[in-house]
């Protein structure tokens, strides 16, 4: 048996994505059911079983006990991870997702790969490296096929593929996810790209902080009716909280989003600009300007030594961030359209041996530009290499976009469509992004996210949640009792400000989107707390009076 093709795999803290690469393209692979990446989130059931991904995500609502998240970052921790009364080791858990990934390849190719490259964090250590590997091969992995490269090798790789770095050209890796931030500086060599330098890492500065900000948005703007929310059902919340990720996202194209609230008794209409949005994570998003300053500092270079600075993970979508990196550093920016892809895309490169400068490729979905403009991400640009071409529509879903070569190594660019939010959700305006936080509104079109006749509908249930329960599960327990599930899965924050907070959020915006949700009450529950407060210092009073009659 011939094995054609070589896989790259991006273990992210979220989650997961897997290319291949085969006679010189490079391509996603669907490791969902609807999506190319799955959650990084395993559930384990008392009796040993193991589910992953999104089954997994939605497992844990009914058995919260079970479900394990987070669990890249906790390699080569000698404490145990205690599921249910059982304890696992975390190079176990990570084989279990790791073995679920294997298979979810063999059947989406149809066959096993001939070689496998992980990708890792490049802060890791030996140690960590260690654990990794023991991880794969307790996943089953041929370890004679399998190897490892940093994550920020492996995205400046693709950006090489398609942009034709040239040999000492210095590179800034900036990689906002959905569970932290990480940057490096990468070097081009004959052989391929090697890190310079200290990585840095903001832990839990990403995508899961900034849904909590349209969260707390939504919940206050509810008013007296945002205590409803903490009697809602849990179906309820987790629709709410979906809904605030689609707007997020969403607001990456349209200057504003509106999210359809629907509680019992009560049906509103909550609006968030991207001017909001924006102004309540620019401090955050500074202090990740900072950690490239600091990277760069380590290197021994300066920032006008760098060649380009590279926009990964699915956060750096978010249009302000390519204008204060921009800013910041004045430096050519190259962002992609789906950027948390890049990194498994180079992986797969390098599972087929492309490192070398003199290699070409083909990859089929993913495009750099290189910028300064966050307006001339969406345009074509000819000029000194500098390249995104317009998109063809060739196939259905996933819609398949096909793209002319680029300069220097060959490329071909296949995207998959965004999925579409649900009826909660509507994007005000198809308008581009612009440059500068106080943006106006703009007219020209793009392919909106939402559509306004969705206005008033029933949202639909969220994504990744059950419908009805079967009867064992609805068994389980009360609202409430769901609910602190919910809570202990990380599925809904107690609170925002259990969370790290908001720097640099103006002092006009921390009420409405960096203040806890949780502390909307309603005024009538307010005069009760009053009122027992008041009964309880009367009787207090009595009790000491008539003690001191009682002893005189």
């Amino acid at each position: 048996m011939i094995l054609t093709y070589n896989v790259g795999i991006d273990l992210g803290t979220t989650n997961t994505a897997a290319a291949k690469h085969e006679n010189g393209t490079a391509d996603m692979i669907a490791l969902g059911r609807n999506a190319s990446e799955i959650p990084s989130v395993v559930w384990i059931q008392a009796d040993g079983s193991v589910l992953t991904g999104e089954q997994a995500q939605a497992e844990a609502i009914n058995d919260p006990t079970g479900v394990v998240r987070d669990f890249k970052w906790q390699l080569g921790d000698s404490v145990p991870k205690f599921v249910g009364n059982k304890p696992y080791t975390h190079e176990q858990i990570m084989s279990f997702f790791l073995r679920s990934v294997k298979s979810r390849i063999a059947t989406a190719e149809g066959d096993v790969p001939a070689h496998v490259v992980i990708a890792y964090p490049a802060l890791w250590g030996e140690f960590k490296q260690s654990k990794l590997s023991e991880a794969a091969k307790l996943a089953g992995l041929d370890m004679e096929r399998v190897s490892f490269v940093t994550e920020p090798e492996a995205a400046a790789l693709a950006y090489d593929a398609q942009a034709d770095v040239k040999v000492g050209d210095l590179l800034a890796v900036y990689d906002l996810g959905g569970g932290g931030f990480d940057t490096c500086i990468v070097q081009r060599s004959n052989t391929g790209f090697s890190l310079i330098g200290r990585p840095e890492r903001i832990d839990r500065l990403g995508g899961k902080r900034f849904d909590d900000v349209v969260y707390n948005h939504v919940i206050n703007s509810l008013g007296e009716h945002g205590a409803l929310v903490d009697d809602a059902p849990v179906e309820i919340i987790s629709q709410i909280r979906h809904d605030c990720v689609v707007a997020k996202e969403s607001l990456s194209n349209n200057p504003s989003a509106r999210i359809n609230v629907t509680l019992p008794g009560v049906q509103q209409e909550v609006l968030i600009t991207r001017d909001e949005f924006h102004r309540s994570i620019e401090g955050d998003l500074r202090s990740t300007l900072d950690a490239v300053e600091a990277a760069v500092a380590s290197a021994g270079v300066t920032p006008d030594d760098l060649s380009a600075i590279l926009l990964v993970g699915g956060s750096s979508r978010i249009p302000i961030v390519n204008q204060l990196v921009t800013n910041r550093f004045g430096r050519p920016v190259a962002i992609d359209r789906l950027p948390n892809y890049t990194i498994a895309l180079g992986a797969s490169m390098v599972a087929s041996g492309i490192p070398n400068p003199s290699g070409t490729t083909t990859i089929v979905k993913q495009l750099f530009n290189t910028t300064g403009s966050p307006e001339a991400l969406l345009e074509p640009d000819g000029e000194q290499g500098q390249w995104w071409p317009s998109a063809q529509s060739t196939g259905s879903s996933p819609e398949q976009v096909e793209m002319p070569p680029a300069r220097g190594n060959a490329t071909k660019v296949v995207g998959y469509a965004p999925d579409l939010p649900p009826l909660g959700v509507q994007a005000v305006s198809q308008a581009q992004p612009e440059l500068g936080i106080e943006e106006a509104d703009r007219a020209e079109s793009q392919p909106r996210l939402g559509d306004s006749s969705m206005a008033g509908q029933t949202p639909n249930p969220p994504l990744g949640y059950s419908a009805p329960p079967t009867p064992h599960q609805a068994g389980s327990g009360s609202n409430n009792e769901q609910r602190i599930r919910l809570l202990e899965t990380g599925q809904i924050p107690r609170t925002i400000a259990e969370a790290p907070p908001m720097a640099g959020s103006p002092a006009a915006l921390s009420a409405d989107l960096a203040s806890p949700p949780r502390q909307t009450r309603s005024v009538g529950r307010l005069w009760v707390n009053l009122l027992a407060i008041a009964l309880l210092g009367a009787v207090v009073a009595v009790a000491i009076l008539l003690a001191g009659m009682i002893g005189g």
